[in-house]
């Protein structure tokens, strides 16, 4: 008994000088170009909040943690008003992208470009386009929705390797 409470403290000992740590990120979508098809109403603040979404499932599940402004309602061009809210949120990576979005009577066409910046040197260490063009089989709101969150899925894969 006493062998085994010595090895579980040895054990704890030695975790301890493992660290754990994990990248602060934040998170912004940028509406592009949005065209779509009669019959369909835009809803850009929530189809920038569901890639964004997806982005941001996708490297919380990573271990990071993940923050944002809500893009969707606030819109911000300019690099240093980003920076500035993303450092003083504690972030040490910013993932800005773009969001254009095609939706013509058989086809959604998810596209744009993301950037990742290190925060410590304002350099960006990774930069990437993206497109996913798929056939859209009923033009309701939810499939919009999960077409959009499952690319924000997608983009967020592609850029937790380089954090």
């Amino acid at each position: 008994m006493k062998r085994k409470v010595l090895f579980c403290l040895f054990f704890a000992i030695i975790l301890s000088f493992i660290p754990v740590y994990a990248e602060t990120v934040f998170v912004y979508i940028e509406k592009g170009d949005i065209v779509l098809n009669s019959g369909i109403n835009e809803d850009a603040v929530l189809w920038i909040t569901r890639i964004e979404d997806g982005i941001m499932d996708t490297l919380f599940d990573s271990g990071h943690i993940v923050f944002s402004n809500d893009s969707g309602r606030n819109q911000i061009k300019d690099f240093e008003t980003l920076n500035q809210l993303a450092k003083s949120g504690g972030a040490e990576f910013l993932v800005s992208a773009v969001l254009n979005l095609k939706i013509a009577d058989d086809a959604m066409i998810i596209s744009g470009e993301y950037k990742v910046y290190n925060l410590f040197t304002d350099d960006i260490v990774f930069t990437n386009n993206y497109i996913f063009n798929d056939p859209l089989q009923r033009r309701l709101s939810s499939n919009i929705e999960e077409k959009l969150f499952l690319a924000g899925q997608s983009v967020g894969k592609q850029i937790e390797p380089t954090l």
